[in-house]
């Protein structure tokens, strides 16, 4: 059985978060947490032309990207620090970076996510 929900955002900003919203249980995520993680994913994504990740997140985690971060998320640098300290605990940031099997480039505008849930002992 499938079923299909479409969500609209009118920036990609927020369809990143949105994007970490949904996984925020999972990851068991605050909201600060889940806040300052999809600014990582989002600026990560605009820098995906920086094809080498260690230079790619060596900008994302830049003085200046960090100042960025805290200014939309109206944070002080020491929120900010605390926060990504309990990131890398919780490995959604290793060795400064965000591991790639976290990372998301929507096309056209587009994320789709996927979601399979299967139990035992239940007839396919």
């Amino acid at each position: 059985m499938k079923r299909e929900i479409k969500l609209g955002f009118n920036s990609e900003q927020k369809l990143f978060r949105a994007y970490v919203e949904l996984l925020q249980p999972l990851f068991k995520l605050r909201s600060r947490e889940a806040e300052v993680f999809s600014q990582l994913l989002y600026y990560n994504y605009l820098k995906r032309d920086i094809v080498n990740l260690t230079d790619r997140f060596e900008l994302i985690f830049s003085s200046k990207n960090k100042k960025i971060i805290m200014s939309n998320l109206s944070i002080k640098d020491s929120i900010l620090q605390n926060t990504l300290s309990v990131l890398r605990k919780k490995n959604l940031i290793v060795n400064n970076e965000v591991p790639t099997k976290y990372l998301v480039y929507p096309t056209s505008n587009t994320l789709e996510l996927v979601f399979k849930l299967k139990t035992d002992g239940i007839n396919d």
